[in-house]
């Protein structure tokens, strides 16, 4: 006899798996998503890339500095005053942080550049001739991909004789050096720069703008660069800009104020 209810399926009677909703406050996928979708790829930050260019650029003219013994107390001093009259972040509105600080000062036994790029050769030597000191800042200021990057390298030569020279090699290798610069960082970055006006700033200025391109289109950046000769110091100048505020007069304005700063230890 078939027991109350009659026989029952037991294979159809197995109870069916229903997935649960999901909670009330989880929230809905986003449009095109689908199940095994792979999860989305970090944003690759823009400004690993830019710095890789821009501090290299500091190697413009210095590449390494060798040393004998004993540290020559006038160009101790005069690295001391070149790096007072380093930008800082509050001469830039106070948005930027500083990246990379370096100092230099001969010894007693002289100065020589070494591992310096091949393009920069004429600048290398003008400054091992009377070099004394040298000493650059790296200043960034980023908000989301807008980027604003400063690089300053000031040269302390022994006399304004001696540092027309090293003005006159950083000018004409400018374009070259630079590009072996970030070439030898950045192989796959396009950056281009050429003469451009010059402001009415220290002894002599001279100056070149172009252009900076990173692969995949993330970075579009405008490059300046800013040579200008105060007494016996050689103040160069560069930025790398993707918001087109760094350039012109603006760019004038920041040299020109560690040119009154070293006005009264290096002369005008």
């Amino acid at each position: 006899m078939p027991p109350p209810g009659g026989w029952q399926d037991q294979f159809s009677s197995a109870p069916t798996m229903t997935p649960s909703p999901p909670p009330a406050q989880y929230p809905p996928p986003p449009p095109g998503w689908y199940s095994g979708v792979p999860p989305p790829q970090r944003r690759r930050r823009a400004w690993p890339i830019v710095l890789a260019i821009v501090v290299p650029l500091l190697v413009l003219v210095v590449g390494g500095i060798g040393f004998l013994r004993g540290e020559d107390p006038e160009a101790a001093a005069d690295r001391d005053a070149a790096e007072a009259a380093l930008l800082t972040n509050s001469d830039l509105g106070g948005t930027f942080s500083e990246v990379d600080h370096r100092t230099f000062a001969r010894s007693r036994g002289g100065l020589r550049v070494d591992g310096g790029l091949s393009e920069c050769t004429p600048a290398d030597n003008a400054l091992e001739n009377d070099g004394q000191a040298v000493v650059d800042t790296v200043l960034q200021a980023q908000n989301g991909l807008a980027l604003q990057v400063i690089a300053e390298e000031i040269i302390a030569m022994g006399s304004p004789e001696s540092a027309t020279p090293v003005v006159d090699a950083i000018a004409s290798t400018a374009r070259s050096c630079l590009s072996a610069a970030v070439q030898k960082s950045a192989p796959d970055v396009v950056i281009s720069i050429s003469p451009a006006a010059a402001p009415a700033i220290g002894d002599r200025a001279l100056a070149f703008h172009g252009s900076m391109g990173v692969p995949g289109g993330q970075i579009a950046g405008d490059v300046s660069v800013l040579i200008v000769q105060q007494g016996r110091a050689v103040v160069l100048v560069l930025a790398v800009d993707t918001t087109g505020t760094l350039q012109g007069e603006r760019m004038a304005e920041l040299a020109n104020k560690s040119l009154i700063r070293l006005v009264p230890h290096f002369g005008s």
